[in-house]
Parts: C-alpha cells; structure tokens; sequence
C-alpha cells in the first residue's frame, strides 16, 4: 500500500493542463480547487500527474497508486525512466493496473531500444489497452548513454531525427 506521503509527493506533481499551456500546481488548496474543477462537468479542465520516480515503488505500490490516481480523477499519469524499471514494461504493467488513465513515457531513453522496437512497443500497448498510451522520447545524458549503457552520446538533435525516422519506417 502507498504511505500517505507517497501519495502527498505524488500530488504535489500535479499538472494541471488547460487550453492556455501548463500551470504547477503545488499547494493543497490549488489541489482541492483543481479536483473540485474536474468534477463539474464541461470544465474543460484535464489534469495529469507526474512522478519525479517510480523506481521505488513495488507493484502492489504501484497498482495501489494507479487506483489512487484513477479514483482522484485524474486524466494522465506519467512516469521517468531511468536506472529502475524498464520504460515499455512499466508502462504496461500501469496500464494494466487502470481502465481509463492514459499513461505516459516522459521520458524514454531512445538509447535504450531501437527504434522499430520503441515504434512496436507504442503500437502494441495503444491496441492492447485501448489507445491510452503516449510514447514520450529523450536523449537521456550522456553519464547514462556513455558510462551505464556504453552507447556512444550523439549530437541530440541529430540523434533524435534519426531515430524519429527509424521509428516511422
């Protein structure tokens, strides 16, 4: 189960999206008006939680924070990868876990899978699970590419159009 300062960390990542851009929302009673919003219907008000980590959590924690996030009706829960979980797997472990959030790579390392496999991946988790899935990609710095995975770090925006070309092959 999740502590209650888990969830407490988690919600003081809330997005809040609008028609206009992207506001923080930090404080518990923007929280509470925000939740209040996304209950009046027509509001066209849709909030997105992110987590600076997910790497600590086990499944059952996991599970237990989607249900949380689900049941507080949020729209959208994105998730980092780093050294923990592995991008494509927790996405469909999350997924798996809620009926209606769409879930979120922000973001997925393009030096951790080719990019026919990253193109597989979005394919097979949007048709598995309805079309919630968003696959968000980074370059990732070079510490991780060089020292942890050994690939060599390429100029990021050429590194970026290459695999972007990859994935729509």
């Amino acid at each position: 189960m999740l502590t209650r300062h888990q969830i407490q960390a988690v919600e003081a990542g809330v997005k809040k999206l609008t028609k206009t851009g992207k506001t923080v929302i930090d404080s518990p009673t923007a929280l509470a008006f925000l939740k209040d919003m996304l209950l009046q219907k027509g509001s066209g008000l849709r909030a997105a939680l992110y987590a600076g980590s997910t790497d600590k959590l086990n499944g059952a924690q996991l599970a237990d924070l989607m249900r949380v996030i689900e049941g507080a009706g949020y729209s959208a829960f994105w998730y980092p990868e780093s050294r923990g979980y592995e991008s494509m797997s927790l996405a469909a472990y999350l997924l798996s876990k809620s009926t209606r959030l769409t879930i979120g790579s922000s973001i997925a390392n393009i030096y951790a899978r080719d990019p026919f496999t990253a193109q597989r991946a979005m394919v097979s988790l949007n048709n598995l699970h309805a079309g919630r899935f968003v696959l968000g990609l980074g370059v990732s710095h070079i510490p991780m590419v060089e020292g942890l995975r050994g690939h060599r770090y390429d100029k990021p925006l050429g590194a970026m159009r290459a695999y972007l070309d990859g994935i729509h092959k």
